[in-house]
């Protein structure tokens, strides 16, 4: 059964080896599959600038296989993706940002984790476990850059993304910024749509959710 850790600064020593494997998949897909050219293969990993301290990973662990998808959250304050290297993608609506605004990056699934003609379990898993994470967070507002394919794609998935900006070009791509709402019924829906009925979500060495403490604060 696959499980959806959260990988933080606050616990990111539990966690070398799977990291370490993220990174090998992320050279794999981005540059091998991909063909990526603004990123380096850094002897068989891919890290960017925007691997900092303050990321925050989900990834997808399978008990045999190991590591096998996972993305990566970025606050809003600090520099990321759309903000420092393609602010052109948010040049009509600007950026949200803000201590309850992220941005979503780095999506990923295994070659062995894909499933031909269908939506892939794994991925949804990932997904779901974003919108919990999230939820428990406190976030309420995403922004993302990307491919502008995804976005009906991830409207089919319950969201409801808004673009910030004009398509651009980018090295044969169509690039588009978009931000989307955190919200339960998203989340429900998209359990629905991969028939996923469970939470995969673990924080093995992190401190309980928001939403937790302070259900017991208020108690």
């Amino acid at each position: 059964m696959i499980s959806v850790h959260v990988v933080s600064a606050a616990n990111r020593h539990l966690y070398e080896d799977e990291l370490d494997q993220h990174h090998r998949l992320r050279c794999d897909i981005y540059i091998g599959e991909h063909g990526w050219r603004a990123l380096v293969d850094r002897n068989g990993r891919e890290a960017d600038q925007f691997d900092y301290p303050e990321a925050v990973y989900l990834l997808a662990v399978d008990p045999k296989a190991g590591v096998v998808g996972g993305t990566r959250l970025l606050p809003s304050w600090k520099p990321t993706l759309l903000s420092a290297v393609f602010p052109e993608a948010a040049a009509v609506r600007g950026m949200p940002q803000g201590p309850d605004v992220w941005e979503w990056t780095r999506f990923f699934v295994a070659k062995s984790h894909r499933e031909e003609h269908r939506l892939s379990r794994t991925g949804g898993a990932v997904l779901c476990s974003m919108f919990e994470y999230l939820l428990e967070e406190g976030v309420r507002e995403m922004r993302a850059l990307g491919e502008a394919w995804w976005i009906p794609r991830i409207q089919g998935l319950g969201w409801r993304p808004r673009p910030l900006g004009l398509p651009i070009a980018h090295e044969g791509m169509t690039l588009a910024g978009f931000a989307f709402d955190i919200t339960q019924r998203a989340l429900e829906e998209m359990r629905g749509v991969y028939g996923i009925e469970h939470s995969c979500l673990v924080r093995r060495g992190l401190a309980e959710p928001l939403s937790i403490r302070e259900d017991i604060h208020a108690a």
